[in-house]
């Protein structure tokens, strides 16, 4: 995907230690690889072995392959120790091209450093888009007095507040039920600024059905 960089050390300034997708998956790069300054290879770790010390599982590509891919990738919810946190990207200018943990900022409350969740499982889900079923996330609720909200898409989350749960568009809450018996009990709240872009995304992100029953 990229163009070869200056030099070994040009590289290394533009993706060591930041977020990279391989083959539509994300990796954690490293450092440059090597013997050359003009070398493109870069080494890869799963997110679960970032923190192993070992290079198990690693594995050195080519950074101008079609497959390496630094391109700006959608944040949105992140499902993270019983609950969800909306994550954005900073507007900054900044020399990596790859996503790396100061570029990332959490709105919800409460925060947190971002760097302690940065190569998890549940950032790794967050990138890839992977989320429960609005019903799953209810079921967790019902079942762990713990969990107190979860997401089931990018933009849209379920939090229990005092006996009540609300579904949420990013920080707005949106849709509220008195029951945990189900989504069919969930309705609308009034004057909701923007509900039809709202309706919108759900579709987009193909969770209307889900919400709406």
């Amino acid at each position: 995907m990229g163009l070869e960089y200056h030099n070994y050390e040009d590289a290394g300034m533009r993706l060591a230690n930041s977020v990279c997708f391989w083959d539509g998956h994300p990796y954690y790069v490293t450092q440059v690889e090597g013997s050359t300054r003009n070398s493109t290879k870069v080494r890869l770790w799963p997110f679960n072995r970032v923190s192993s010390g070992t290079t198990k599982d690693t594995m050195v590509v080519d950074y101008t392959d079609d497959r390496f891919d630094y391109t700006p990738k959608q944040l949105g919810f992140l499902n993270y120790d019983g609950n969800c946190y909306f994550l954005t990207r900073i507007p900054a200018r900044i020399q990596k091209q790859g996503l790396v943990s100061e570029q990332v900022t959490c709105t919800s409350s409460p925060r947190f450093y971002i760097g302690d969740v940065f190569t998890s499982n549940a950032f790794e889900s967050m990138l890839l888009g992977n989320y429960p079923t609005l019903d799953n996330c209810l079921k967790k609720l019902s079942e762990n007095p713990y969990t107190v909200g979860m997401a089931f898409s990018r933009n849209f989350c379920v939090r229990s507040e005092k006996k009540l749960l609300f579904i949420y568009f990013r920080e707005t809450p949106v849709m509220i039920s008195t029951s945990r018996s189900g989504p069919s009990n969930f309705q609308e709240l009034p004057d909701i600024p923007g509900i039809n872009l709202i309706k919108r995304i759900m579709k987009n992100e193909g969770v209307y059905n889900q919400c709406y029953k």
